[in-house]
């Protein structure tokens, strides 16, 4: 039931955007299921079902999906290997500043995540 009314979007439930923040999918859940759960409960649900909280508003003209692919299955495997094998810390750096976020996924130090 719920995977059948994410994708439909907040409009279709009734709200005024289609972004669908915690406290939307809490209502959501619980009027069907009768089930109250903590907003971060919902938070680890969604992050194992796939669903990201950060949405583009739009894609990059330049955006070349054929090396994003690349990146995502040649480049970035090659890169935990060599992280693991030394025993170190990936961090990512952008114009915004450095992130010391906790991974979201771990992997014993010299296995790769699958």
């Amino acid at each position: 039931m719920l995977e059948e009314e994410l994708p439909k979007g907040p409009v279709a439930d009734g709200r005024s955007d289609q972004t669908w923040t915690l406290t939307r999918i809490k209502t959501l859940i619980g009027r069907p299921f009768h089930k109250n759960m903590t907003l971060s409960a919902i938070a680890q649900m969604r992050h194992r079902h796939g669903f990201s909280h950060q949405v583009p508003a739009s894609r990059a003209v330049e955006r070349d999906e054929e090396a994003v692919t690349g990146w995502g299955t040649e480049t970035w495997p090659q890169a935990e290997k060599s992280v693991a094998a030394l025993r170190a810390w990936l961090c990512f750096e952008d114009e915004a500043g450095l992130s010391m976020t906790p991974t979201t996924r771990y992997a014993p130090f010299g296995t790769a995540s699958v």
